[in-house]
């Protein structure tokens, strides 16, 4: 994954004076060079450009990219001939050069290195019908899917992972309870726990929230999934008439 370049707005600069096409040490006019950035990180790109005949530098066949590898008040140290460039003499007589910290292809190509590893997928889900859950950890189904990632697979109820990366997980999860007893929900990584919690044994009958949060490591064409499971001795009957059965917060960004 790359890094993105430095920037700054309105980073345009006259060049003191005339260079031939291997000059690698290029002076601006003075206090010219405090209109870039203060060179504390990351290299930039300039167009450098003859701006007497040509004030679009688009314009002019000789116009250069070079790449800012340090600075030192109005010195720059560059490399010359960048993004596809001819390194070129700026050196006409009674021209002004200039250069400027423009928008340029690799700017582009960088950002969209960058997003390319980045996945976002939100959505609510319910149950459209009842399900009877047995004691042992069983899937939860979900239903009415809205997904814009296409990370959810509606079929078997669950997210899987595009590409491999870090994943962060947000769940909330409800269902009736019988007096005195409680729920325990679970987020799955293939058929494995990556993070459990129970809800309190009441001494009413009443619906138990549980929230689950999770960063965890998926490799592409892993699943994750919401399991349940409870104490009571008999299958308990979750209605979607009455939310006992929502997985409302799941979020996932990938970084990787």
């Amino acid at each position: 994954m790359p890094t993105l370049d430095q920037r700054k707005n309105f980073a345009k600069g006259i060049v003191s004076t005339g260079y031939d096409a291997s000059a690698t040490t290029i002076v601006l006019a003075t206090n010219e060079g405090n209109k870039f950035p203060a060179f504390a990180g990351n290299p930039f790109n300039v167009v450098w450009w003859n701006s007497t005949d040509f004030a679009d530098p688009a314009d002019d066949p000789t116009a250069e990219i070079v790449r800012v590898t340090a600075r030192t008040g109005d010195s720059l140290t560059v490399t010359r001939a960048q993004e596809s460039t001819t390194a070129a003499a700026h050196n006409t007589g009674a021209k002004v050069y200039k250069m400027a910290l423009c928008l340029t292809k690799k700017m582009i190509d960088d950002i969209e290195a960058v997003t390319t590893g980045l996945t976002k997928c939100a959505f609510m889900a319910k149950a459209t019908s009842a399900q009877s859950l047995p004691t042992a950890y069983t899937q939860v189904e979900f239903h009415e899917t809205y997904d814009p990632g296409a990370c959810f697979d509606d079929a078997q109820h669950r997210f899987v992972a595009p590409i491999a990366g870090y994943y962060f997980f947000s769940a909330c999860f409800e269902a009736a309870n019988e007096i005195g007893k409680y729920m325990i929900g679970a987020l799955m990584r293939n058929e494995s726990i990556i993070n459990a919690s129970s809800s309190p044994v009441l001494a009413i009958a009443a619906l138990h929230t549980i929230h689950l949060f999770s960063m965890t490591y998926l490799d592409a064409g892993d699943f994750v999934s919401v399991r349940c499971a409870h104490d009571n001795a008999a299958n308990i009957s979750i209605e979607p008439s009455d939310s006992r059965c929502v997985f409302t917060g799941f979020s996932v960004y990938n970084g990787s």
